[in-house]
């Protein structure tokens, strides 16, 4: 396939969506930091909220210092009492739950 062809059928095409270079800066400094950490062998701090489609949760939970998983607690008993709705702060509930088990069974 030729470049003009390619540029009339990518692989992905985005509708109604503009990604400035902003944006591009945004996700490679994601990256780089994430590059940056591994070489430090520093990993960054676990992100509940991306715990739902996170792979590696026997991992993470096991990996967990006491202090990290009192840091999470606090930050679930935080957002039980903010405004979020219900379903959203279930999320993070069920979340705390999930690695309080994870790290009994181990």
């Amino acid at each position: 396939m030729s470049a003009a062809e390619y540029e009339k059928n990518p692989d992905i095409a985005v509708h109604c969506i503009e990604i400035t270079d902003e944006m591009r800066a945004e996700v490679l400094d994601h990256f780089a930091s994430i590059v940056e950490a591994a070489e430090k062998g520093e990993p960054p701090a676990l992100d509940i909220e991306k715990w739902t489609f996170n792979n590696f949760k026997t991992a993470c939970a096991l990996s967990l210092s006491d202090e990290e998983l009192t840091q999470l607690e606090r930050q679930v008993a935080a957002i039980q009492r903010s405004g979020l709705p219900d379903w959203k702060k279930r999320q993070y509930t069920e979340a705390l739950e999930q690695i309080r088990k994870l790290r009994e069974v181990a």
